[in-house]
């Protein structure tokens, strides 16, 4: 269990460094609340297939484009985005077999986040990349710290 605890401090703690680097300039803020639910995916169930590289970065990544693309597609809408962004992000995780619960999180983030312009919202997408594989990467390192399974 201390394992789980380093790997889930040091994995937020990359996205927390991420989105404060990021927030006078994008105001990303509002990454932080997937990327826990992911958190405790890659250090408390890590066997999970949803919390596999591919599932984790892609889920994310999938989910933020649809997210970001229905924002835009609805923004006079916005109360409708939510759901249709979420559900259409299941559709394409499970066509892209990178289902990953927190995505559904990260798809309704990024299509309720109107703060930014329009087109600068995609900006979203890359952050979930960068903020998604580091704490993967994260994950890989503490997760084989020791050699039996937990």
């Amino acid at each position: 269990m201390i394992i789980s605890f380093i790997g889930a401090f040091l994995g937020i703690l990359w996205v927390a460094g991420c989105a404060h680097a990021l927030d006078n300039q994008l105001h990303e803020h509002l990454l932080v609340a997937s990327l826990g639910a992911t958190a405790v995916l890659l250090y408390g169930v890590m066997e999970s297939k949803l919390a596999q590289p591919r599932n984790v970065i892609g889920g994310h990544v999938v989910s933020a484009a649809v997210g970001c693309a229905f924002r835009l597609a609805l923004k006079d809408f916005l109360w409708i985005a939510a759901p249709v962004s979420m559900a259409v992000a299941l559709l394409a995780m499970q066509l892209t077999q990178t289902v990953h619960p927190p995505g559904g999180a990260t798809a309704i983030i990024a299509s309720q986040a109107t703060s930014l312009p329009p087109w600068a919202g995609f900006s979203f997408i890359l952050v979930m990349l960068v903020a998604s594989s580091g704490q993967t990467v994260i994950a890989i390192l503490v997760n084989n710290l020791h050699g039996k399974k937990r």
